[in-house]
């Protein structure tokens, strides 16, 4: 199944060209890395793949119902949020979804009807071991004060709360810019293993040692 393709993409910036001509697809299964010098236009390719930025020439094609994930290099958002605030995302379906069943039972004047509703859409998303799973995840990434402010967090802690939220949301295809910056090698290889789940990458500067054992172009 072909989750994403791309046809005849080309960028240029200041009168040259960054790139001509590419032409890829992503199917279902795939793992890909993007390698080459720093500069020749990685970055504003997987931009270009996940609609931050247009192409000068070609088309990107998505399947419906294909929930894309992508970590970029520099993550921004507003400096007041939390951690917590940037993890449970609105966008995270499943995140809204706790955070409504943890609303409902520490309300006193919740419906029955509403609690029903909740307690349905908890079993539709498995949503049960979430509070696990978050925890897991941001330990594994070195994540440990939820409270804590973006402003006050360096750019490698910034860019793995941005992981960490990115799986969270459990994509269907994963487009990460040099996800393996900032991170020691327990969590690199807690990372690859983690990897190994139902969902599909296209990396670029992602190490050598995570791609053996996949299938790769």
């Amino acid at each position: 199944m072909n989750y994403l393709s791309a046809e005849s993409l080309a960028k240029s910036f200041n009168d040259r060209w960054l790139f001509k001509d590419i032409t890829l697809g992503i199917s279902q299964g795939d793992k890909m890395a993007l390698v080459g010098e720093n500069g020749t236009g990685k970055s504003t390719l997987l931009k270009i793949l996940i609609g931050q930025l247009s192409a000068d020439q070609g088309v990107v094609s998505v399947r419906d119902g294909i929930k894309l994930g992508y970590l970029v290099q520099q993550p921004q958002v507003a400096g007041h949020l939390t951690i917590n605030e940037i993890i449970f995302d609105k966008n995270n379906k499943v995140a809204s979804v706790v955070k409504d069943y943890e609303a409902c039972i520490h309300d006193a004047h919740t419906s029955a009807e509403r609690m029903q509703h909740v307690l349905e859409l908890m079993e539709e998303f498995k949503a049960w071991d979430y509070d696990a799973k978050v925890q897991t995840i941001t330990s594994k990434l070195g994540v440990l004060n939820l409270d804590q402010r973006f402003d006050e967090l360096s750019g490698g802690q910034r860019k793995r709360v941005f992981l960490a939220q990115m799986l969270l949301a459990e994509p269907d295809l994963i487009i990460m810019d040099e996800p393996t910056n900032h991170l020691d090698l327990e969590a690199i290889e807690w990372l690859e293993t983690y990897l190994g789940w139902p969902a599909d990458y296209f990396a670029d500067g992602y190490p050598r040692s995570v791609l053996p054992g996949q299938r790769c172009k």
